[in-house]
């Protein structure tokens, strides 16, 4: 049984993958306690803001249309594909480099409260290379180079952590956290280029093809980019709310938990929903099949998550406070009730791949608005109270739900078919 299992093909990608994502967080997990010593609260407040602003201007940058690269079946399509997608995150990159550097006082009603030039900078520079690395991910998944995807991983994170520990030991300059991402995420996109030098070459765009992939994957824009911007938007709003309700050391204790909370996501999780969206469209014409791995994968996942959930739940605030620093207690505090919502979401992966493999997005797009307002809601409400424990547990348990409405939404259609999707 346990050679059946390691050869499976869907084992054997995802932990190619994995073992990058794991290694990774391995070194980010071993490094933070340093970290968390020498840059303050207030530092990773700053970075969580412009991260977060960040990925959510980089989710809608091409339109969401490098999700189809996958789902392309001849080379000539996947370079039109691929070649959309770069041109339409150009044009976008530039309006909005223009609006902002022209009005970077934007950035304070997006929770962004430094406007300098620098941080305009830094946020650009992330954005661009979030984005180029989404439609490149999408391309290697194509060709199934796990190897590849896994080896920048480790790259990408040794780059940071080895940056942003170098800048604020020699020059004792506390934006190192955030220029040490910025030049690690960058330095990190040449491992997922150079092996792609001769697709690149070949690349050869016509306005045809162009207009034809457009329209064909025209659903992606539609649902997917929509649905997308939804989710980042809703993933980000404590970020960006925590910090008008609270104060930036708030946010910092929020970012910095959910950074440890969401490594067993960043590992695991990560790479089952890279792989399993391949395998979903691989299967989409065979449901009974895709039905048995998606419960499978489904539930292993929840059997690989549910020890550190009780661990975390019942002695979140004593094991931050140990492993980072008296400081850093509060953020274990709010560890404790973040890991119910992190812990489901880490299993529902397969689900996500699942509609979105079957164009089922406009039924993920109906469940973000719904999320992202109810969300909105929980932390006004929470945020009024002026009490952040409260606040954070409203959020978690209304994150907490909608995971559960999104796994049994993928399940029953899977189940049961078109006829109750009508």
């Amino acid at each position: 049984m346990i050679r059946k299992i390691i050869s499976n093909k869907l084992v054997k990608q995802t932990g190619t993958l994995a073992s990058g994502a794991m290694l990774a967080q391995i070194i980010g997990l071993l490094a933070t306690p340093v970290l968390s010593r020498y840059y303050f609260p207030e530092d990773f407040g700053l970075l969580g803001s412009i991260l977060t602003l960040a990925g959510i201007i980089a989710v809608i940058l091409s339109l969401k249309y490098e999700m189809a690269i996958v789902l392309t079946e001849k080379r000539k399509e996947t370079y039109s594909v691929v070649g959309l997608s770069l041109l339409i995150m150009i044009g976008l990159f530039f309006i909005i480099s223009s609006i902002l550097i022209k009005e970077p006082s934007l950035l304070k009603y997006m929770g962004v409260n430094n406007t300098s030039t620098l941080i305009v900078i830094v946020l650009l520079l992330i954005t661009l290379g979030l984005g180029v690395q989404n439609i490149l991910y999408q391309w290697h998944t194509k060709l199934e180079n796990y190897g590849t995807m896994s080896k920048n991983k480790v790259i990408q994170k040794m780059s940071i952590v080895f940056l942003q520990l170098v800048i604020i030991l020699l020059f004792s300059n506390h934006f190192g956290l955030i220029w040490g991402f910025t030049l690690g995420l960058l330095i990190s996109l040449l491992v997922l280029i150079l092996p792609l030098k001769q697709e690149i070459k070949s690349l050869k765009l016509n306005k045809h093809d162009l207009i034809r992939s457009s329209k064909k994957y025209f659903r992606f824009p539609l649902y997917t980019a929509p649905q997308n911007l939804l989710n980042a938007i809703s993933q980000g709003l404590p970020v960006l709310l925590l910090g008008y309700f609270f104060d930036l050391k708030t946010v910092g204790f929020y970012f910095f938990a959910v950074r440890i909370l969401q490594l067993p996501s960043s590992v695991i999780g990560g790479s089952i929903r890279q792989v399993f969206y391949k395998r979903a469209s691989d299967l989409r014409t065979n449901i009974p099949q895709l039905f048995i791995e998606f419960k499978k994968t489904t539930f292993g996942l929840l059997c690989l998550i549910i020890v550190p959930v009780i661990i975390i739940f019942m002695f979140g605030p004593e094991l931050f406070s140990l492993c980072f620093g008296s400081e850093w207690e509060k953020a274990g505090e709010m560890a404790k009730w973040m890991m119910l919502w992190i812990g489901l979401m880490f299993v529902n992966p397969p689900s996500n791949a699942v509609l979105l493999a079957l164009n089922k997005n406009n039924n993920q797009l109906v469940l973000d608005i719904l999320l992202i307002s109810i969300r909105a809601l929980a932390l006004y409400i929470g945020g009024s109270t002026g009490d952040i424990i409260y606040t954070i547990k409203l959020f978690s348990i209304v994150g907490l739900f909608f995971n559960i409405i999104l796994i049994t939404i993928s399940y029953n259609y899977l189940r049961y078919g078109n006829s109750i999707w009508r």
